[in-house]
């Protein structure tokens, strides 16, 4: 009895679990048709077409849900379809070339689109010859493109040095680390070993000179005519190797050429006002290694000297009529000075060759007093001074400040800055200052024609100083002066002495005196210079235009030294 109770009452339980699975099963069933039918209510579909601003569709458009990665594209006639949710608010249209838009769904179910094209398309716009603008794809020829802000930022005085490192087989040095000296460029190495390397530069269609700079070894170091161009004028610059240069240019162009264009004003409201300003510092960064042990010698009469039993290596004194200059002296550890007034200069064996009386001596040359071997009984126990000609150089510090105002409308732009340069350079007295004033102006006197003029005026006033291999290079001046030998002494004295000579080693014979070279001789000159263009264009129709374009470049050097 026990046994059929129990099999009962399991039966009785294994039907009441069927009868619960079904129940719950009919629940989900019912919970997922209506989770189904709240959900179909949620979304909605949305379509349309989108077309290009002359009327077609445009295909492969993206269109998507702003803030997510749901979206489609457009077929080939520029239609699409999309199932959005009902919190969506906003479809997001994207084409390359065109300008992306956001519109707002507001409960709409169809949304038709024309796109215009983006003026971000204009970046692969290169200027060629003429000033005229094409795409980088469509040129058969190597064009690079440096932009105006990596040229503003470079803080150059010379524009050219802007392309030092930014284009690919362009290879910019300068001629010397005077203020305004010529940088050389040469694009895609040198065609010449003689001749000019140097490539043509266009600015807004026009070719210009360029000319200056010293290409020898002695003299000074002058400008090129590309520093009358101002850098914060500049929209951008580009490149031309090879044969398209000289196809376009012909042969002024055989080494390539360099095509600035200048900015000009746009459609906007208001006027834009900008003021640039910047300071940079230039110190010697690498000079030839100079010994510091020994003296100025004469072997020569150390030797003659010596065949009367002295064995030394006599001191020459800087005041000598003799000349023996490249003569190792002795060690300067074993020189004194001598400040007694009764010393006969020539204190032979330590020291010969003076003439000089010891108060001119210690007022035009030394005012630490003659220099004698240590072993001299004139000698005193004040150890001789060493002294570092490179200390004749200063730390050069350009300035830089520039305004610019530009505006426009449908009818009328223009852009016009005035800026103005004052560079120190790091030899003393050596400067350059430059002030620039660039005027660029375009009006429509009807929709289909343009005059447009652009008109820059450049007045640039230099004091250069001698450089290289002369009697007056300073470099030269200062390799060849001896570590005892101050020649910054004695220039407060008119840079002279009793002999009215210019105050140098070895008593005139030698190289000239750097900080003679750098306050009594001047190369000093001045330039003006107006160069620009004036442009007509006539469209004709939407395929002929007629573009006429003359230009001016005139400038007129003075220099006196």
């Amino acid at each position: 009895m026990k046994i059929c109770n129990n099999v009962l009452i399991l039966h009785f339980k294994f039907l009441t679990k069927i009868i619960v699975m079904r129940k719950i099963t009919i629940m989900l069933a019912f919970l997922l048709f209506v989770g189904l039918n709240f959900a179909y209510a949620q979304t909605k579909t949305i379509s349309g077409t989108v077309r290009s601003d002359n009327g077609s569709g445009l295909p492969g458009v993206t269109v998507l849900v702003k803030g997510t990665t749901n979206g489609t594209v457009t077929d080939v006639n520029g239609k699409y379809s999309l199932q959005v949710k009902s919190s969506a608010s906003t479809l997001v249209f994207s084409f390359v070339g065109m300008k992306t838009q956001e519109i707002a769904i507001a409960g709409k179910t169809t949304i038709n689109v024309v796109m215009k094209a983006s003026a971000l398309s204009l970046n692969q716009v290169v200027v060629t010859a003429l000033g005229i603008s094409r795409q980088r794809r469509a040129l058969g020829y190597s064009v690079t493109k440096v932009p105006a802000a990596e040229i503003s930022k470079t803080a150059v005085t010379d524009v050219v040095n802007a392309l030092a490192g930014k284009v690919a087989g362009v290879r910019v040095t300068n001629s010397s680390g005077a203020a305004g000296s010529a940088p050389f460029v040469e694009i895609r190495g040198s065609s010449s070993i003689l001749g000019n390397n140097q490539p043509l530069y266009v600015v807004d269609g026009v070719p210009i000179a360029s000319g200056g700079g010293a290409g020898n070894t002695a003299g000074v170091a002058y400008s090129s005519r590309t520093i009358d161009i101002n850098p914060d004028d500049i929209a951008s610059m580009s490149v031309l190797k090879g044969g398209a240069a000289t196809a376009l240019y012909g042969l002024r162009a055989a080494n390539g050429a360099i095509i600035i264009t200048t900015k000009h004003g746009k459609k906007q409201n208001g006027l834009s006002i900008n003021y640039n300003t910047s300071t940079k510092l230039e110190q010697i960064s690498q000079v030839p290694a100079l010994q510091n042990k020994y003296a100025q010698g004469g072997f020569l009469y150390a030797g003659y000297y010596n065949g009367y039993g002295y064995n030394v290596s006599a001191y020459q004194d800087p005041d000598s009529h003799f000349y023996n200059g490249t003569s190792w002296g002795p060690a300067i550890d074993t020189l004194r000075y001598t400040t007694n007034p009764k010393y006969v200069p020539g204190d032979v064996p330590y020291s010969f060759g003076g003439t000089t009386s010891m108060a001119d001596y210690m007022k035009y040359w030394d005012p630490n007093g003659r220099i004698v071997g240590q072993n001299s009984p004139w000698a005193s126990n004040k150890k001789v001074k060493t002294y570092n000609p490179y200390d004749f150089f200063q730390t050069g510090v350009s300035l830089y400040n520039n305004v610019s105002v530009s505006g426009g409308n449908d009818v009328t732009t223009f852009y016009a800055s005035l800026s103005n340069t004052n560079v120190k350079g790091v030899v003393p007295n050596n400067t350059l200052n430059r002030t620039t004033f660039s005027l660029n102006a375009s009006h429509k006197p009807a929709k289909n024609l343009k005059i447009s003029a652009i008109m820059n005026y450049t007045n640039t006033v230099a004091n250069r100083k001698q450089q290289g291999s002369n009697l007056s290079g300073v470099m030269l001046g200062l390799m060849r002066t001896p570590p005892t030998f101050n020649d910054a002494y004695g220039y407060v004295f008119n840079g002279t002495y009793r002999h009215g000579q210019q105050r140098t080693y070895r008593n005139g014979k030698g190289y000239d005196n750097p900080y003679w070279v750098a306050n009594k001789i001047n190369y000093n000159d001045e330039v003006n210079r107006v160069f620009g263009t004036f442009t007509t264009e006539w469209n004709i129709n939407q395929y002929v235009k007629v573009t006429y374009r003359g230009g001016i470049d005139f400038y007129n050097y003075y220099s006196t030294n």
